[in-house]
């Protein structure tokens, strides 16, 4: 389903946006730290303790929110990659509340003409955040 059909199904309003600030960790000890929110407009920095080389690595986080739901995408520069998350908010009154996504890493590859580098190059999975 393209994504221009399925918004006719999203609500047409979904409250004043949450207050996203602060740390949250996600099941494999990363870091997403939202330093600013400026109305909907989230900025901070992302540090995955799960890199290719076993370093920590950081990088820029820019994102939105809409009521619970939350969209963030970091930018590993100076590393060929790029990762989105999209989710939101559940249980926010509760102490067990969580950010729960779905995400997208898309990184550089030699020869984007090869359709199938270019389907390799998307990698996908699920992660849950918990306040830090």
């Amino acid at each position: 389903m393209k994504h221009e059909h399925a918004l006719r199904r999203a609500p047409s309003a979904t409250g004043p946006a949450y207050d996203f600030t602060g740390l949250w960790i996600n099941e494999l000890s990363s870091q997403m730290s939202i330093v600013s929110q400026e109305g909907a407009q989230l900025s901070g920095t992302y540090t995955s303790f799960v890199s290719e080389g076993g370093e920590p690595v950081t990088g820029q986080l820019a994102g939105w929110a809409n009521g619970l739901l939350i969209s963030v995408t970091v930018n590993w520069a100076p590393s060929g990659a790029i990762t989105s998350w999209v989710g939101q908010l559940v249980d926010p009154d509760s102490a067990d509340m969580s950010i729960e996504t779905l995400w997208q890493m898309t990184q550089a590859i030699e020869n984007p003409d090869q359709p199938d580098e270019l389907w390799q190059s998307v990698l996908a999975g699920a992660d849950s955040f918990h306040r830090g």
